[in-house]
């Protein structure tokens, strides 16, 4: 059928963004995570002075931080999973603060920290948790802030910090975010118009000048949603309405 022909183009076009075939070459010149002060989502992070761009910001031919958010794709990568927001936390409580991207490499594939059923299924998770959280980048400055604040004891507080890592990292989220969550965050119980919500992602995939599929885009619509609720932003399956969003102290740590 149709749909059936929708969903599976669209899990192609998840997998062939999630397997790094089309991947941009990324500059490097930012600062970590956007200022927080009432979990906005900021989309321009500040620059970083003249003096700490001019730094040495690469160990071992590797970058201490996360490439610019404006050299990040839009793509289909919601297509496949949303948050997997618990496979991270089971993966954080298993590998110590300090731990190589190796290190979490093997904890997922060889002793399983993710929780999965299948050498697949463990392979997928690594794929799509480091791309979601920078797993695979643990030496850079926004992951280190990261990890520190997913010490904070509140699961509101973690779930924040994941959602501002999440859209550090995938352009489309934090784009759709800021357009249609952040403005209402302040007003606890407003709905969420999914429809909304829909129309701005097509709106980005026609700015970026990428044709995707019906089921691509409500797969996407629908991951997206999944994943505020699995932060904590909004609440609700049929009917979604904005959360109380609070700021901890780790969470503000990391601004």
């Amino acid at each position: 059928s149709a749909s059936r022909a929708d969903a599976v183009k669209g899990q192609r076009d998840a997998d062939a963004w999630e397997n790094g075939i089309v991947r941009n070459a990324y500059a490097v010149d930012e600062v970590p995570l956007p200022n927080v002060a009432t979990l906005r989502l900021h989309a321009d992070p500040p620059v970083a002075s003249g003096r700490a761009r001019r730094e040495n910001r690469v160990v071992s031919g590797r970058s201490l931080t996360i490439e610019s958010p404006d050299d990040q794709p839009i793509s289909p990568r919601l297509t496949g999973v949303g948050s997997l927001r618990p496979e991270l936390e089971s993966v954080l409580a298993n590998v110590p603060s300090d731990a190589s991207a190796d290190d979490y490499r093997r904890a997922i594939l060889e002793t399983n920290a993710a929780g999965k059923n299948s050498a697949t299924a463990k392979l997928w998770a690594w794929r799509r948790l480091k791309l979601r959280y920078a797993l695979d980048r643990p030496e850079t400055e926004e992951f280190r802030a990261f990890r520190i604040a997913m010490h904070d004891p509140s699961p509101t507080g973690r779930g924040h910090t994941c959602a501002l890592m999440f859209a550090r990292l995938d352009r489309l989220f934090r784009e759709v975010t800021l357009a249609r969550l952040s403005p209402m965050l302040g007003n606890a119980g407003t709905i969420v118009d999914p429809v909304a919500v829909r129309a701005e992602i097509e709106a980005k995939m026609a700015r970026a000048n990428l044709r995707w599929s019906d089921g691509t885009l409500a797969a996407v619509t629908s991951h997206l949603l999944s994943a505020w609720k699995d932060f904590g932003l909004v609440t609700g399956s049929k009917v979604r309405r904005t959360a109380t969003v609070m700021i901890c102290a780790p969470l503000a740590s990391t601004a």
